[in-house]
C-alpha cells in the first residue's frame, strides 16, 4: 500500500448523544423547525439510525416532541440506537413498509398533529435537505481553521455516504471555502448513480438557499460502491475483521454500518493505488458507535 498522510476528524466525539454527522445537520434542521414555530419534529430511519436517535435527543434538549417513523417490525430486543431513541422519550412508530412509503406516512403524521393544534416540522431520511447540507458545508470552514496551513494540503476527504447530505455538504462547503480536495464518498449501500443523483439535487437545493451560485462538475461528485458488501445494513466477516484491526492497532472503534465500510473503502483504495504516494487524507469518522451493540457479531 503507497504510503498516505492520513487524518482522522472525529465527528462521533460531538458533545449530542454519543455525536455523529447528524449532529451538524441538526445544527441547521432545528433552528429552521423554531423559526416556524414548530413544537414537534417527525423524521424517520431504520432500526438503527443514527438520525432517529440525535433527533430525538436535539428535540429533548430544545423541548419539541420526537415522533421518529421506524421502517421494520419492533424486535423484541431492543439494542443499540433503538434503545437510545426510547430512552429520550420519543414517540416511536413502526412501519412494516417499502421505504418509499415512509414520506406519506410522515406527512399523514404531521396533518394529524396539526389537527391536534401542534404544528409540526418533517425532516427527511438521514437529514437529507436544503438546511441539513448546510453542516457540512459549515463543516468545511471549520476544517480550514482546525488545520492551519495543512486544509490547503489536503488531496482527498473520504468518508461513508448513505443519503448523499454529508457529501453534498462537503462539496458546497469545499467550493465557498477554496478547498481542493477531492470529496469521495463510500457508499454505505445504494448504488453510485442514485447517491450522486441525490448529492447534486442537494447542492442545487442548498446553493440556493444561500443564495449562491455554484459550478459542480459530474466528474465531482465521486461515489465509489464497491465497499457495500452486500447492501445497506449488511454485516460481513469482511467489516468486522476491519473493526477488530481498527480497535486493536489504534483504538477507534467504527461501526459496521457506515463507518466500518468507509474505512473499508479507504483502505482498499488506498491499497489499490487510488491515493498517490504521499497523499494527504482526511477521514471523516461520522458516528453510529451504539449500532455496534447491535449489529456487530463476532465471526459474523
Amino acid at each position: 500500500m503507497p504510503s498516505i498522510d492520513l487524518l482522522v476528524k472525529r465527528d462521533d466525539v460531538m458533545e449530542l448523544a454519543m455525536g455523529g454527522n447528524k449532529v451538524r445537520k441538526l445544527e441547521f434542521l432545528m433552528a429552521d423547525a423554531q423559526s416556524r414555530g414548530c413544537t414537534v419534529v417527525v423524521t424517520t430511519g431504520d432500526l438503527h439510525s443514527n438520525h432517529t436517535r440525535l433527533t430525538a435527543a436535539a428535540a429533548r434538549k430544545l423541548g419539541m416532541g420526537a415522533i421518529l417513523v421506524m421502517k421494520g417490525k419492533k424486535p423484541e430486543a431492543i439494542a443499540g440506537n433503538l434503545l437510545l431513541d426510547f430512552l429520550f422519550g420519543a414517540d416511536v412508530r413502526f412501519f412494516d413498509v417499502d421505504r418509499k412509503e415512509l414520506p406519506s406516512i410522515m406527512e399523514e403524521i404531521r396533518k394529524e398533529e396539526e389537527a391536534k393544534g401542534k404544528r409540526s416540522y418533517v425532516i427527511p431520511r438521514g437529514g437529507a435537505s436544503a438546511h441539513g447540507v448546510l453542516g457540512y458545508a459549515n463543516a468545511v470552514f471549520e476544517l480550514k481553521k482546525q488545520l492551519v496551513g495543512i486544509a490547503e494540503k489536503l488531496d482527498y476527504i473520504v468518508f461513508a455516504t448513505g443519503t448523499g447530505a454529508t457529501q453534498a455538504g462537503l462539496l458546497l462547503g469545499t467550493k465557498l471555502a477554496n478547498v481542493t480536495a477531492k470529496v469521495v464518498g463510500i457508499s454505505a449501500g445504494r448504488s453510485e448513480s442514485e447517491i450522486a443523483a441525490d448529492v447534486r439535487r442537494l447542492v442545487g437545493e442548498a446553493a440556493g438557499l444561500l443564495d449562491v451560485k455554484v459550478q459542480l462538475s459530474q466528474s465531482e461528485i465521486i461515489v465509489n460502491d464497491s465497499y457495500t458488501c452486500g447492501g445497506y445494513g449488511v454485516v460481513t466477516k469482511e467489516v468486522t475483521d476491519l473493526m477488530e484491526t481498527v480497535a486493536q492497532r489504534e483504538g477507534l472503534l467504527v461501526d459496521p454500518v457506515y463507518t466500518g465500510k468507509g474505512m473499508l473503502g479507504l483502505l482498499g483504495l488506498a491499497n489499490q493505488g487510488y491515493f498517490p504516494k504521499g497523499s494527504h487524507v482526511l477521514f471523516i469518522h461520522t458516528g453510529g458507535l451504539p449500532i455496534i451493540f447491535s449489529h456487530w457479531r463476532p465471526n459474523a
